[in-house]
């Protein structure tokens, strides 16, 4: 398989032709080594998802509103109907620069319609959810890296990130 890699520290984005984008160590990775900081494309903010929903909900049909009661707990999901996210998310991606949409739009989506991707179906296969507040991030890089139930990497969200401060991630256990 034919991968395209771009460099970024001690690992590669690199795309396959079945799996998208990933990260791929370059070299013998240690405990505690810090593999990456970066910063936000964007914040999603939790106390601007109650507009989204406010304009969104009346209009949603009935057997849609009871769908999402009933598997609103099922899924590890941003808490709302997927209609309600994609404008959530619709109204951030407006907020941000030229720069940062190009940035957005080119991470996955694993919600794809018959109508091709969404800033809500990318916010929905990549946000990182902060549990404190419900805010949720957007990331270049980080957003790259596979959800493991055991990870060998951590990720550290420094209380000033609500601002758009570095998060960091760094090795949990040794990887060579």
């Amino acid at each position: 398989i034919h991968m395209a890699c771009h460099e970024i520290g001690a690992f590669d984005i690199c795309e396959t032709a079945s799996s998208g984008f990933g990260m791929v160590a370059r070299r013998d990775l240690f405990q505690g080594t810090v593999v990456l900081r970066e910063r936000p494309i964007a914040i999603l903010r939790a106390t601007n998802l109650q507009a989204a929903a406010d304009e969104v909900w009346p209009r949603l049909p009935e057997f849609k509103k009871q769908q999402w009661y009933l598997e609103r707990f099922s899924h590890d999901d941003l808490q709302a109907p997927p209609e309600v996210i994609e404008r959530f998310a619709e109204s951030e991606f407006e907020k941000c620069s030229a720069e940062a949409q190009r940035r957005w739009l080119a991470l996955s989506d694993a919600f794809v319609s018959s109508e091709g991707s969404s800033v809500g179906g990318i916010a929905r296969t990549n946000a990182i959810t902060e549990v404190a507040n419900g805010d949720c991030y957007l990331f270049e890089h980080l957003s790259r890296a596979n959800h493991s139930c055991q990870p060998n990497m951590r990720f550290t969200l420094p209380a000033f990130a609500h601002d758009g401060g570095a998060v960091t991630l760094s090795m949990l256990n040794d990887v060579r």
